[in-house]
């Protein structure tokens, strides 16, 4: 699990920790510690009465939930590397596509 530590309503790190571990580290660190995944929490973001909340562009905006395939990890790799592949074979075409342009000389170079 991913860990938000959390003191006075304000993340202050992520963790990894085993469930099992909450309580104990909870004691041991005086604080709070919330699962940081369902909204993507990081360091600096404020719960407030109308929900996680992170500063961007100098207001608050409020985080939405997301649905556990966005979080979970292999879920937003695997999207990565599809997204990545297909800027890659976009990037190919445009090469081609200007090489052939050079060599028909239709292009100057």
């Amino acid at each position: 699990m991913i860990g938000a530590i959390v003191r006075d309503n304000i993340v202050e790190t992520l963790i990894v920790l085993d469930e099992a571990q909450i309580e104990e580290l909870q004691t041991a660190l005086a604080c709070e510690i919330v699962d940081a995944r369902p909204y993507g929490l990081t360091a600096g973001d404020l719960r407030t009465g109308a929900g996680w909340t992170r500063n961007a562009g100098g207001e608050q905006m409020i985080l939405p939930l997301l649905e556990q395939e966005q979080y979970d990890s292999y879920s937003i790799a695997a999207a990565k590397v599809v997204e990545l592949e297909k800027a890659q074979e976009t990037i190919a075409d445009e090469t081609a596509a200007e090489a052939l342009a050079i060599l028909n000389g239709e292009v100057e170079v």
